[in-house]
């Protein structure tokens, strides 16, 4: 049987709050999610055709988010060292 084109979670009706559903899933599933959130939106980009100018936008980052950024960054990089 061929895999559907479109994600499962596609057509499940909107629950802003369904917090107990995301903790509920494995690290792998919530990474299965993300994937095929970003293919269904790669796709969408990929037919429109501004989407060279979307894809080269980059949103300026005001000087806390970029320091908190950088921050989230180093305290990454140190987990996966001690990991």
């Amino acid at each position: 049987m061929a895999k559907s084109p479109v994600p499962p979670w596609v057509d499940a009706p909107l629950d802003w709050s369904d917090t107990e559903r995301y903790r509920a899933m494995t690290p792998d599933e919530r990474l299965r999610v993300f994937v095929d959130v970003q293919e269904v939106a790669r796709r969408a980009v990929e037919a429109r055709p501004d989407r060279d100018q979307i894809l080269n936008y980059r949103e300026p980052m005001s000087p806390e988010a970029e320091r908190v950024w950088l921050e989230l960054v180093r305290e990454g990089r140190l987990a996966r060292r001690a990991g």
